[in-house]
């Protein structure tokens, strides 16, 4: 009976769209689908894209003002909403001096949907916009060219459809980057759970059986992965309380000390380790990558019903000695 009820690829797939789904990536499972939906419509899909804002940032980066005289156009100082937000803020003659600056200079006007970004020339191109009722002038940054762009396309104010096509084509590169990203850290993890969703990659393996520790690479893995338990990645604290209860004995006998900087021989402390097969179990699977014990190689111990059969040949095997 196989281990997955899935294939390789169905498991890959499902990893690349979890981790589209991550709020710092898109925020959804379907981003590909939507974005191709979203490349016709007149009005874009806000929910969709206010969670797709913080990956365009990265692609647009800070101070990058071209992109908005080349996809989003400027709007008439008559325009209702700007007219709306001079009446809010500008009173009392707060703005007078740097406002009548931004007239002479004939600064260019963008709408967010909530403050308006000014683009003039000096002496070189500069970019501002007041965060407050101080009338302090501060420099966009990325999300909110994204969120003017995103207005230009709301509101319709370019006929050719440029804000729309930009943000699509963007988006959809950065789609297909996160998708190669993701499948090659699948393709390089040694553990997948059920599902697809988790991964743990380690350059060790270690299948721990009733009389014996079979150690392997990380590569007979990859194509032929473990099943991660339902509980994902063991607490190291766990591991190391199980250390410190059950194999004081052996940490006494080489001289290791809490307070030094020796590191034990993993090697040595499986060929001595009074943990059962029992132990394991109760310990389920264990990911190790640390600087207490051990020396900060990434180890992964499973026992051997949590892998497919037939088990690959081990490089290297240790007998248990079995209690």
């Amino acid at each position: 009976m196989a281990l997955f009820t899935k294939s390789y690829e169905e498991l890959r797939e499902a990893f690349v769209r979890n981790r589209f789904a991550e709020e710092t990536n898109f925020g959804c499972y379907n981003v590909e689908q939507i974005v191709v939906q979203q490349s016709n419509v007149e009005q874009p899909n806000a929910t969709f894209w206010n969670n797709c804002r913080i990956q365009l940032s990265w692609i647009i980066k800070e101070d990058n003002y071209d992109v908005l005289k080349k996809f989003a156009v400027p709007i008439n100082p008559a325009h209702s909403q700007y007219q709306l937000w001079c009446r809010e803020n500008l009173t009392q003659n707060k703005f007078s001096p740097l406002w009548n600056f931004l007239i002479e200079h004939e600064a260019k006007i963008y709408l967010t949907g909530s403050v308006p970004i000014f683009i003039f020339t000096s002496s070189h191109e500069k970019a501002i916009f007041f965060p407050n009722s101080k009338g302090e002038p501060a420099t966009p940054n990325a999300i909110m060219i994204v969120d003017a762009l995103l207005w230009s396309w709301q509101n319709r104010t370019d006929p050719k459809h440029k804000a729309r096509t930009f943000l699509v084509n963007e988006l959809q590169h950065s789609i297909k980057t996160i998708r190669q990203q993701a499948s090659d850290d699948f393709n390089s993890a040694v553990a997948c759970s059920e599902d697809g969703t988790r991964i743990i990659t380690a350059t060790e393996v270690i299948v721990v059986e009733k009389d014996r520790f079979l150690l392997y690479p990380e590569t007979p893995f990859l194509q032929q992965k473990i099943m991660l338990s339902d509980t994902g990645r063991q607490h190291r604290e766990a591991f190391y309380c199980a250390i410190a209860k059950s194999d004081q004995l052996f940490l006494t006998d080489i001289g290791y000390l809490e307070e030094n900087d020796r590191k034990i021989n993993f090697l040595s402390w499986l060929e001595h380790t009074k943990l059962t097969l029992e132990d394991f179990n109760a310990l389920n699977q264990i990911y190790l990558r640390d600087e207490k014990y051990f020396d900060n190689t990434r180890r992964f111990i499973t026992t051997a019903s949590n892998c497919q059969y037939p088990l690959p040949e081990p490089t290297k095997i240790i007998p248990r000695r079995v209690r």
